[in-house]
């Protein structure tokens, strides 16, 4: 490759908002833009009794199978 990387171009579809493309010391990099949370006070392993299951508006039914163990929550 030579700086910039050649030949290379970004093509992003769909919401560019959610990802940035750039070249830097011969190669394409992409970053992934997205939301940032944070969770405090995580001890112990989680009940099932403290999970909701909710809909999801893009994919409306409910899980075939669900489960929480010491592994965590998994559908």
């Amino acid at each position: 490759f030579s700086i910039p990387v050649d030949p290379w171009e970004s093509q992003v579809q769909g919401d560019a908002s959610d990802i940035t493309s750039f070249s830097s010391f011969g190669q394409a990099n992409y970053e992934v833009i997205g939301e940032q949370r944070s969770y405090s006070n995580i001890s112990g392993t989680p009940l099932s009794s403290e999970w909701t299951k909710v809909h999801n508006p893009e994919f409306p039914l409910y899980p075939d199978t669900s489960t929480i163990n010491s592994d965590g929550r998994y559908f």
